[in-house]
């Protein structure tokens, strides 16, 4: 097994393959060079390479995509360590998320609640991500118009969740719609601008995003397919299957892909 020392070497690579899945890529390349290690590369069964005169590529099925996430989630998970103030930033960030209860007017007091609920009850919301790492995080302090997200998670070890939470009136067919299309519309938003703000932070390996409906059915909406199928590797490693609670036809909703010009770090 790795010891810390190692697996600090092998963020940087782990970086650049999640911002390969974030833009919807199976290649990678470097130059001969700057390529990673082969005791990186032997985490993975399912990611070929050839080499060129200048560079040396890595390239996968799209087929294969999930099975290499969950070897990449199942290492990070076992190898890495959890960063060093996770647990006192969880802690001052649950503080302040307790502290506004009685601060929100009703329709806030209301997504709260789902809020709260979710924290309560992470390993059948968003199992493995147990840290709150920001509560209420503004991507721009002085732009109160780029907005204020709802909840930040992580697992400690360099996977990070934007949570968007909306509550969903079932008696309204229009306004329901909307709002599903509002909760992922706006996880797509934080996610990218906390991509943006993090290129050069080597403890953020990837981010996804979620949009959280219901407490009770648990509702989840999906940007994409790949941040579902992280989400599904952190279900595996805790209950052994990759399927949360609610049907597909119904709990799943993709409103955009991943595509964009964030990146998470460059080769």
């Amino acid at each position: 097994m790795m010891i810390m020392n190692g697996n600090d070497a092998f963020k940087k690579w782990f970086k650049i393959l999640f911002n390969a899945f974030h833009r919807e890529e199976t290649v990678i390349e470097f130059s001969h060079d700057s390529s990673p290690p082969q005791e990186f590369l032997d985490i993975f069964s399912h990611i070929k390479y050839c080499i060129t005169n200048a560079r040396v590529i890595y390239y996968w099925s799209k087929d294969d995509e999930p099975k290499i996430i969950q070897q990449a989630i199942d290492y990070i998970e076992k190898n890495f360590h959890s960063q060093d103030s996770i647990e006192s930033v969880h802690r001052r960030e649950l503080q302040a998320f307790k502290d506004d209860e009685n601060r929100l007017n009703f329709q806030q007091k209301m997504e709260w609640t789902l809020q709260n609920a979710i924290l309560n009850d992470i390993d059948n919301f968003v199992p493995g991500f147990n840290y709150l790492y920001k509560y209420g995080w503004m991507p721009s302090l002085n732009r109160q118009s780029d907005g204020k997200n709802d909840l930040i998670l992580t697992n400690g070890k360099g996977i990070f969740a934007i949570v968007e939470t909306k509550r969903v009136d079932k008696h309204n067919k229009d306004l329901k719609k909307y709002r599903k299309y509002h909760v992922i519309a706006q996880a797509i938003r934080y996610k990218r601008a906390f991509i943006e703000q993090n290129l050069n932070t080597p403890n953020v390996i990837a981010v996804v995003a979620v949009g959280i409906t219901e407490e009770h059915s648990k509702k989840r909406y999906w940007p994409g397919l790949y941040d579902e199928r992280v989400f599904r590797a952190f279900s595996f490693i805790k209950y052994g299957r990759c399927d949360f609670s609610d049907p597909e036809d119904e709990g799943f909703f993709y409103a955009s892909s991943n595509s964009s010009n964030s990146s998470l770090a460059g080769n």
